[in-house]
């Protein structure tokens, strides 16, 4: 059972700049993750994998290794993530971005140029919604590997940037 709980034995910082969550699996604490107070923590599951998120801070836990690793991130505010052939789909404030599942390999990059609001799949696609309230889709390509612009505002906008 996978739980994320306020730490007991750390405090949070002096300046309450960051909140401590325990990352536990039945019962053991396997990780830590320090999140400004102002976001909201998500998660998605994959496979044997939990990813913990909230604005730029993030954390990758194993559940058949029992560990936690925090990835170093690009500090590209997180907007969402998805589950994307063996690894994630991290939808960020500007771009994509497609890793495998311990964040050390980038797979693609997809920089936008423009401030993402919101993202969800529908009917095996991406969707984006940017602040110009335009509405980007991305399909798979090869086999789950890649994202290609299913919309020709999308292949304009990376184009673009």
């Amino acid at each position: 059972m996978f739980e994320f709980r306020p730490s007991a034995s750390e405090p949070a910082d002096e300046q309450p700049r960051h909140v401590v969550f325990d990352l536990v699996l039945d019962r053991e604490i396997v990780g830590k993750l320090a999140i400004l107070p102002y976001y909201c923590p998500s998660f998605a599951f994959h496979s044997t994998y939990v990813l913990v998120w909230a604005g730029t801070s993030l954390a990758v836990v194993d559940i058949e290794r029992r560990r936690s690793v925090q990835p170093t991130w690009n500090e590209d505010e997180i907007r969402a993530v998805f589950p994307f052939g063996s690894g994630w789909c991290i939808v960020g404030e500007t771009g994509i971005w497609l890793t495998d599942h311990s964040f050390t390999a980038t797979k693609q990059e997809i920089f936008l140029g423009e401030v993402v609001l919101e993202a969800w799949w529908m009917q095996g696609r991406l969707h984006i919604r940017d602040f110009r309230e335009r509405i980007l889709a991305f399909e798979t390509q090869g086999g789950a590997e890649g994202l290609a612009p299913t919309s020709e505002t999308a292949r304009l906008l990376i184009e673009e940037s």
